[in-house]
């Protein structure tokens, strides 16, 4: 079963890129690593 797109665009994060950056600095000690960050007023 599947859904359908939703047709909504969803816009990039301002910070996504800093964001990416920290999660391969946390993750770069672990062969599989799940890194979650929480974006609050777009900081």
């Amino acid at each position: 079963m599947a859904y359908p797109n939703s047709g909504v665009a969803i816009e990039k994060p301002e910070a996504l890129d800093k964001l990416l950056k920290y999660a391969r600095i946390l993750s770069e000690d672990f062969l599989h690593a799940r890194t979650d960050f929480l974006l609050l007023t777009g900081k």
